[in-house]
């Protein structure tokens, strides 16, 4: 209790589990504090009470060909700002070859409901933001080898539809994506140790968005698509071990 004889309290938790194939996992935790001073006002080597902890649960499913991952991730603290999701959910299938083309596919689809909640004292002064969101990500990828030299083109649709928008009407959103990856392998072996550099250059590019961002919602960065043309270079160094290899 505090000097005025009010209650505080923190109240955490964490249960997470696995099946034994160890493909199916279940994850839950969370952190309900009395108040926003809690973390501030009780500085001491004999009670320290650390950074707030996020709240969320989490289930997930591996298969062969897909994966399915379920999220809730509610605010329990009336203090805090928090983009809610009340539930989330991916699927996503295993990358294919198209018939036998070379070229492969990657698919993946999410839907979910989200609730911008922000805290008690700017609540009242801005506007709520809450909408269902089913979203799209297609790409297609065909690699060519070259000697030492791999290059991958690339090119997809990303596709978002929203139940809500600031005008309170469905709203929609879609665009392109392009780009590619092109790298080299260089490896030198020694006694115990196989050392591999990769240089890489990647290029990756998305149209103008169909909609402008101020007719729909904006929960996280992925929705705030914008025009892109953006270049990447960079090294990787790979160490493999001879005496115990993975």
């Amino acid at each position: 209790p505090n000097e005025k004889g009010d209650t505080r309290f923190r109240f955490q938790g964490l249960l997470k589990s696995k099946n034994e194939e160890g493909n199916t996992r279940f994850h839950m935790q969370w952190d309900r504090l009395s108040d926003d001073r809690m973390v501030s006002d009780f500085r001491d080597s004999e009670f320290n009470v650390s950074k707030i902890k996020e709240s969320y649960l989490e289930f997930a499913h591996y298969r062969e060909q897909s994966l399915v991952e379920v999220t809730v991730r509610p605010r329990l603290n009336e203090f805090q700002s928090l983009s809610q999701e009340l539930p989330s959910a991916v699927y996503s299938i295993r990358p294919f070859e198209i018939w036998n083309t070379g070229i492969i596919s990657e698919n993946y689809l999410s839907g979910s409901y989200l609730d911008y909640t922000f805290a008690n004292r700017l609540d009242k002064e801005l506007k709520h933001r809450e909408s269902g969101r089913i979203s799209t990500l297609n790409t297609i990828y065909r690699p060519f080898s070259f000697g030492g030299f791999s290059v991958t083109p690339k090119g997809g649709i990303i596709g978002i539809y929203y139940s809500k928008s600031p005008d309170r009407d469905a709203a929609g959103q879609f665009l392109y994506t392009y780009g590619g990856d092109v790298n080299a392998r260089v490896s030198k072996e020694f006694e115990t140790v196989k050392h591999t550099l990769e240089p890489y250059a990647q290029y990756l590019g998305y149209t103008r968005p169909q909609v402008p961002v101020d007719d729909y919602f904006i929960f996280s960065i992925l929705d705030g698509y914008d025009r892109l043309d953006q270049v990447r270079f960079g090294l990787r160094q790979l160490f493999f071990s001879k005496q115990n290899p993975i």
